[in-house]
């Protein structure tokens, strides 16, 4: 899967664990990958709720092109599965199998392709109800020596919910059993993330832990966003955004990740935290 829409900033991960009763001192972990004592019980589901796109790929260039002018890329132009919560779903497959994405697709030939990627790998996948004449995501993607330009239309990933998953008492969420969901593309997605606030209690009412990655976001009002800040962080246990994410949902000035990470352990209560960065390579 193509991560090029990913900025090119140093990967911060808050990892939140809640706590519960002092009485067994254990707390709530992401499931992925981990096996339950000595049991051999069968791994749950992990749920991937968010984005998917076509990313059509240009580059490296010697230079970003300007108006009117063209620019002849060295390398085939290549249109590949992308966006967040796709590319989450995919790796998760690949790791530990029992993944299952939620999202929305075009009826169109970069969903198709989409699909066939999804039903290559085993990731089940729940397509969200949509208007069908909706197309799917296409992120263009130019790539220069230093830096990179975006040219998206976020199509029916900005058009689906989570209704599906919370409707009748979250009958489809409780059929699924996931150990965690995990929700993607919060600023990609803007019907998605006004329901989120349910899905994240439907998830904790069925056992399940939770966590956010965001990504950009091309509006520049961040935290502000369908209340993002106020509403969405005390759901969470685990949030992963990187440096700069972690600083613009903070409102604090970029790259003071120590200010960003106080304001943000202050938005989640009764809460442990461990950071872990590391720079994201080329």
């Amino acid at each position: 899967e193509n991560r090029s829409r990913e900025p090119e900033a140093a990967s911060l991960s808050l990892f939140v664990r809640k706590r519960t009763s002092s009485s067994t001192g254990r707390k709530h972990r992401l499931c992925a990958g981990h096996r339950h004592h000595s049991s051999m019980r069968k791994r749950r589901t992990i749920l991937v709720v968010g984005d998917s796109f076509c990313d059509v790929n240009a580059g490296p260039l010697p230079r970003l092109p300007e108006w009117g002018r063209n620019v002849v890329s060295p390398e085939r132009i290549l249109a590949q599965p992308g966006g967040a919560a796709l590319n989450v779903a995919c790796n998760l497959q690949r790791l530990r199998g029992d993944t299952a994405l939620y999202s929305g697709i075009g009826r169109d030939a970069f969903g198709d392709m989409l699909r066939v990627h999804l039903d290559s790998l085993g990731v089940r996948l729940i397509e969200a109800d949509s208007d069908e004449d909706a197309p799917t995501g296409v992120c263009m993607v130019l790539s220069g020596p230093d830096d990179r330009a975006f040219c998206s239309h976020f199509g029916v990933s900005d058009a689906f919910d989570a209704s599906a998953l919370v409707a009748d008492g979250a009958a489809l969420l409780r059929r699924l059993g996931p150990c965690h969901v995990h929700c993607a593309g919060y600023f990609s997605c803007a019907a998605l993330r006004k329901t989120l606030p349910r899905l994240l209690l439907a998830a904790r009412e069925v056992g399940a832990t939770t966590s956010l990655d965001t990504n950009n976001d091309a509006s520049g009002q961040w935290g502000a966003v369908d209340g993002l800040w106020d509403v969405l962080l005390p759901l969470l246990d685990l949030f992963t955004p990187n440096e700069l994410e972690a600083c613009a949902v903070a409102g604090v000035p970029a790259g003071n990740v120590e200010a960003a990470l106080a304001r943000l352990s202050r938005q989640v209560k009764q809460a442990d935290y461990s950071l872990i960065s590391s720079r994201l390579g080329r």
